[in-house]
């Protein structure tokens, strides 16, 4: 079923009277700031938690490398690490 119009849709155009623009614009303005502030907030704490996770990060790959050295250092001394940490968790 297919709707058919015969005549062009009627089109209103709105006009603002100075009253109606100086309403508007104080509005628009206050909207503008509060969402301008709102937007510098977000990007705060957006970038804080950017900030908190690479440091997290970095305590990663820093223990990681720590680790790696370990596991080197028991390699080239014969030393089983892997007993030595059970060892400490049989209490």
């Amino acid at each position: 079923m297919a709707l058919v119009t015969k005549a062009p849709p009627h089109r209103t155009e709105e006009t603002f009277n100075d009253k109606d623009r100086a309403e508007i614009h104080q509005i628009i303005t206050k909207l503008r700031h509060d969402y301008l502030q709102r937007h510098t907030e977000a990007l705060a704490a957006y970038h804080q938690a950017e900030r908190e996770a690479n440091k997290r990060l970095h305590e990663v790959e820093r223990l990681e490398r720590h680790l790696q050295r370990i596991e080197v250092f028991c390699k080239d001394n014969d030393i089983p690490f892997e007993d030595a940490i059970n060892e400490g968790n049989e209490e």
